[in-house]
């Protein structure tokens, strides 16, 4: 196991590197679902230009992972997302971004036929170096408050008051150890 000093170590360079901090935020999120007992499969092939054109004609994008609420059958759409968030406090996206997540659900509700689609986010943030997640539906973005992320138009959402919604990451979760 990796003493916490060099862990934290390993954390603030690759978070440097939005590649690996993006990789990260699935390692942590897949190994949390793992962990809790979801029944889920990830959405391997992401490359570009792999897409289906259908869901390109929507103007959608993947997602990372797919589950299915065994309560209800809904369909759960989750992506892993290792962003800063002012401290743990704010979640943005760019609306370009976020009109990809309105696309992948408008092509969902046209193409197949679930009781219900909810898409959330599995906010993993940097400040917390891989120890914290909270949840943030797509929904939440319809109140959220404009800003600007990367010089363009963005809203940003309160991770504030979502207690319910918080969950701890292991750190095997996000550096598995090989077997």
């Amino acid at each position: 196991m990796l003493s916490d000093d060099i862990r934290n170590l390993k954390v603030w360079f690759r978070q440097k590197n939005p590649k690996s901090a993006g990789a990260d935020g699935e390692l942590c999120a897949e190994g949390w679902l793992k962990r809790e007992g979801w029944d889920f499969t990830k959405v391997e092939d992401q490359a570009q230009g792999t897409m289906a054109k259908n869901l390109r004609a929507y103007g959608g994008k993947r997602p990372d992972f797919l589950a299915i609420d065994p309560k209800d059958g809904a369909l759960l759409v989750l992506d892993a997302k290792h962003v800063s968030t002012a401290n743990c406090q704010t979640f943005t996206l760019t609306e370009k971004e976020l009109a990809k997540y309105v696309g992948l659900l408008n092509f969902i509700e046209a193409e197949h036929d679930f009781p219900a689609i909810l898409v959330a986010f599995m906010v993993i943030p940097k400040e917390s170096k891989l120890t914290r997640m909270v949840f943030v539906r797509l929904d939440d973005f319809e109140t959220g408050q404009a800003t600007q992320l990367g010089g363009e138009p963005a809203l940003s959402v309160s991770l504030l008051d979502r207690n319910a919604l918080w969950t701890d990451i292991n750190p095997a979760d996000a550096f598995p150890t090989p077997q």
